[in-house]
């Protein structure tokens, strides 16, 4: 939180949250081409997402590729559910947010790596680099994290991390507590292709699973 202030003192029109063990791929100076920071007022060309049949709630991964694995926070119910791949192209939204997925060791919950990762081995899973930006409208919901995001001005109120619960939990429920605001003030969320790979520092992955009970518990709700 004092980074972001911080940040926020000295002038700053994005904020971009990593995680120690993340590096960009390739040439480090156009890595903002890999998200819309650039785009001013002509917005941006994307696919907006349409919501599921008695669901609010999609998984962002399998847009990109990857339908047998979710994102730390999606809810346990919903996994397995169809994804239906309706969208609607559009070519003048600029997420306020925007989410960039990982190669490599992406940020999955411990349930997935206790029972889908090789003790002997990391995770290696690749994404669709070119898939378009997918654009998540009003009223549906996807988890984010703090691993590979921008915050732009106009959502730097969405920053503030709760302090009441464990590290792997809030950065998820800042995403869904920031989501509902995101609309009221007519803005989105949005998740693009892989352009950084995480090498993942060693985990105990029981003590994760630990401190995300709260997520498999309440995410639901």
């Amino acid at each position: 939180m004092v980074g972001y202030l911080y940040a926020i003192q000295h002038g700053a029109q994005f904020i971009y949250d990593t995680d120690d063990d993340n590096a960009p791929d390739g040439n480090v100076s156009s890595f903002d081409q890999h998200f819309a920071v650039n785009n001013g007022q002509a917005g941006m060309r994307g696919l907006v997402v349409s919501p599921e049949p008695r669901s609010r709630v999609k998984n962002p991964y399998v847009h990109f590729g990857q339908d047998s694995i979710w994102p730390r926070g999606y809810p346990l119910d919903e996994i397995g559910r169809n994804y239906t791949p309706l969208y609607t192209a559009c070519r003048s939204v600029t997420p306020a947010i925007q989410q960039g997925l990982v190669s490599g060791d992406p940020d999955v919950d411990a349930i997935l790596r206790l029972t889908k990762k090789k003790a002997y081995a990391p995770l290696n899973i690749q994404f669709d680099s070119r898939a378009p930006p997918a654009i998540y409208p009003q009223g549906l919901f996807a988890p984010f994290n703090s691993q590979n995001t921008v915050f732009l001005y106009d959502a730097f109120w969405a920053l503030p991390l709760p302090v009441s619960v464990p590290f792997r939990v809030t950065d998820i429920w800042r995403g869904f507590w920031a989501q509902p605001l995101l609309w009221r003030t007519g803005n989105y969320l949005g998740f693009f292709a892989p352009h950084t790979t995480q090498v993942r520092n060693p985990h105990n992955y029981l003590s994760d699973f630990g401190e995300e009970i709260q997520l498999y518990q309440q995410t639901g709700n």
